[in-house]
């Protein structure tokens, strides 16, 4: 099993390094903060590749189809 290109040892590995240097409370918060830093980046590079895709379609450099809108309202008018 892969993740990321890294095995079961690099990942146990770099688990225990991460626990030397932060400790066990530290890494805990440090790991949320984490994820909740890499699940916003993963947002903005979403709404961004979808205002693209709107912008695309307004000028015609795509097909018929106007990509759906998974995200929260924005405020502009679909038109379907």
């Amino acid at each position: 099993m892969d993740f990321l290109g890294i095995g079961p040892l690099e990942l146990l590995l770099i688990l225990v390094l991460a626990l030397l240097l932060f400790g066990p409370a530290r890494l805990i918060s440090t790991s949320r903060q984490m994820g909740k830093a890499t699940r916003s980046l993963r947002r903005a590079f979403s709404d961004f590749s979808r205002e693209i895709e709107k912008e695309e379609y307004r000028l015609g450099d795509r097909p018929a189809t106007m990509p759906e809108n998974k995200g929260p309202d924005t405020g502009t008018p679909s038109n379907k």
